[in-house]
């Protein structure tokens, strides 16, 4: 018998450094027009939202500064921003910079900031350099309505934005106390009797965001009506993470320094939470790779002197080894369970989940990264593996532009086929047409690679030699597309065009994206010109694909500039497809569809078979009884979380990640 397991904090719900919330409760999940355009930052700066549709009686102010020539194409290019690590509550409103400087401030390092409130409305943030915690007044005597710091100030702002931050030994802790002035006699009684003496507590990551909802520990709705408190360890980013769970148990001797500041953001957390009234907390981690090291730092902050948190004389709270605690300083009683890898973090099978399964039964654990659960030699050993899929044989001196610091070549692959079945969904859905533009403008990169895909599923949906829907001939026919995918990128004997050529060589693709723009333009504006001018051309595609150029390196100055270096870009996706393909036992053709499957899920099971079992390792996975399904480069998933960016809660996103999990289950 077979399980299977999500790694509940790797996936989905890796949410990071700034606070974010929603404009207003309303607009949180409740309005299906506005739930999904809830973002967290935008590409490029002073443009909001445009693909928003336009109707002749929507209400407000509408936004047309992408196309009215205010912000030129250059300056949009310039200023590229991308969603990863930009709280939402900074870009709604539009807020005067003087009104962020507070918040703002007590979020870089280094701050000396001790407490400041915002409203997220608007994020007008008010500064306060009082003494730590003192008149924190986070939970109002039972009966009694909070007193907000709106009014205090006489604000115009709803008690039910206030937000509140503690800087404590640079820990940043904050929390959405404005929650509290909705909380009824009726959320109590339905909570039961804890609500008043238990608080949440969600250990964070620094530097990270993705879309948020519901269910997600980031979101405070979710363990709603109980009040949430959240930290960030300073500096513990999504890669510092994944390696101090890497070292296991060893993480407080391997990475001294980003351990102590975890601890640290533990002892804040619970500070907050004891100095709020709360008797109790229940601490949980956004990100899965903690709880590999959760026995490294129960050891160290039992040594943190007057602070230090002692094992509770009530012993483990849950059946399976959850560690409670004591702190005596505080009169709180703590419980650290920071996601279901604490289960496997210790490979003693007497320590881990083996005793508690029986003879014949396997738990698969998905993962964001397979690599991050691995260090030294072990890392090398599984690294090697995905070496050949990453690396492109032709960045060399030779080539356009040296690619090191660029997307990988599965990197690409996986992109293009996120984006496969969208270029038969937008054919003829103009609303799904503004979502997908909508998630293009989150990319800082694999957007050229995201455009590509649409173009070969729209390609693959007209052809023949597939029966079945269009959808159906896009997943099980685009494999065939090698032909195309060849002389779109290399001439007879495999070498690549030169530059001076290629962008004749990869005009179908301009040509499908232009009447695309044109209906972009139809639901943004209104408007719907048979053809758009060149400057039209170079500003609509600037917002979707960005600077084409090297990171690092200035944005074309001309459409003709544009042009040459998105047509490289197209080149090199094309590129990487079919070496991808040549190099994979499994695919016949293309790795698009049904044949990227085939690949992804095949390589997993070769993965776990012949060298999860055998490398030296922290945890439980042996590749058998714990196998690790790696979903990084599974389509719609594994780039968005190791980028930062939204993970969409969408049909097809689940279809890549069951399709690709039946199959490595029927290959195991």
């Amino acid at each position: 018998m077979t399980s299977i397991h999500i790694d509940h904090c790797n996936a989905t719900n890796n949410v990071g450094t700034k606070p974010s919330a929603p404009a207003s409760l309303e607009d949180k999940n409740t309005n299906p027009k506005t739930r999904n355009a809830d973002k967290h930052g935008k590409k490029y700066h002073g443009i909001s939202d445009p693909f928003t549709p336009r109707t002749t009686n929507r209400k407000g102010k509408p936004l047309r500064n992408v196309f009215d020539g205010s912000i030129s194409t250059l300056e949009i290019m310039s200023s590229l921003e991308g969603h990863g690590g930009t709280s939402r509550m900074f870009a709604r409103g539009k807020p005067r910079q003087e009104h962020l400087s507070s918040v703002g401030h007590f979020f870089s390092r280094g701050s000396t900031l001790e407490r400041a409130t915002a409203f997220t409305k608007s994020a007008v943030a008010f500064e306060r350099n009082a003494p730590r915690l003192s008149g924190v007044s986070c939970r109002p005597k039972q009966g009694a309505r909070p007193h907000t710091i709106m009014e205090e100030l006489d604000s115009n702002e709803h008690p039910v934005q206030e937000m509140q931050f503690f800087n404590i030994g640079g820990a940043k802790v904050f929390f959405y106390y404005g929650l509290d002035t909705i909380r009824s006699p009726d959320h109590v009684m339905a909570a039961g009797p804890h609500v008043r003496d238990t608080a949440v507590g969600v250990l964070m990551l620094d530097q990270y965001k993705i879309q948020e909802r519901p269910g997600d520990p980031s979101n405070p709705l979710t363990f709603w009506p109980y009040q949430t408190f959240y930290v960030i360890p300073a500096g513990v980013t999504f890669a510092k993470c994944k390696t101090v769970g890497s070292a296991g148990a060893n993480a407080l001797r391997d990475y001294p320094l980003e351990s102590s500041a975890i601890c640290q953001a533990l002892l804040a957390l619970a500070e907050v939470a004891s100095r709020s009234g709360y008797q109790r907390l229940m601490i949980c981690g956004d990100c899965g790779y903690y709880s590999l090291a959760a026995e490294a730092f129960a050891k160290s902050l039992s040594c943190w002197g007057t602070q230090s948190w002692t094992p509770h004389q009530d012993g483990a709270f849950a059946s399976f080894r959850v560690p409670r605690f004591k702190s005596q300083s505080l009169d709180l009683d703590i419980i650290l369970s920071l996601g279901t890898t604490q289960l496997i973090a210790c490979p003693d099978p007497e320590k881990n989940l083996t005793s508690q399964l029986g003879h014949d039964t396997s738990v698969v654990y998905l993962t964001a990264d397979a690599r991050g659960w691995y260090s030294g030699e072990a890392l090398n050993s599984v690294s090697a593996e995905y070496y050949p899929f990453l690396c492109r044989p032709w960045n060399a001196k030779h080539w356009h532009f040296n690619l090191d610091d660029e997307l990988t070549m599965l990197d690409l692959v996986a992109q293009v086929n996120h984006s496969l079945l969208a270029g038969v969904l937008i054919q003829d859905n103009d609303y799904v047409l503004y979502k997908i533009a909508d998630s293009l403008l989150e990319l800082n990169a694999g957007s050229t690679a995201f455009l590509v895909g649409m173009f070969l599923g729209h390609t693959a949906s007209k052809m023949k030699m597939v029966e079945g829907t269009l959808a159906e001939k896009a997943f099980f026919g685009a494999s065939n597309l090698t032909k195309m995918a060849q002389e779109m990128s290399q001439d007879e004997v495999g070498r690549p065009y030169h530059r001076d050529i290629i962008v004749g060589k990869v005009l179908p693709v301009f040509d499908y994206i232009k009447p695309i723009l044109r209906r972009i333009m139809n639901v943004v504006e209104g408007k719907n010109p048979e053809k758009l001018t060149e400057e039209e051309e170079f500003r609509f595609l600037a917002v979707l694909i960005g600077n084409p150029s090297l990171k690092g390196s200035p944005p074309p100055e001309s459409y003709e500039e544009f042009k040459l270096e998105l047509a490289l870009r197209i080149q090199d996706t094309f590129m990487s497809l079919l070496t991808v393909g040549k190099l994979s036992p499994d695919v016949s053709g293309l790795p698009l569809g049904n044949m990227y499957v085939e690949f992804f899920a095949n390589f997993n099971a070769r993965l776990n078979k012949n060298v999860l079992g055998s490398v030296t390792r922290s945890h439980a996975i042996d590749g058998s009884k714990f196998p690790l399904f790696d979903c990084r480069f599974v389509p719609g998933f594994g780039f968005q979380v190791a980028q930062g960016l939204t993970v969409w809660t969408v049909c097809q996103n689940y279809f890549w990640l069951g399709t690709i999990l039946l199959r490595f289950s029927e290959s195991r």
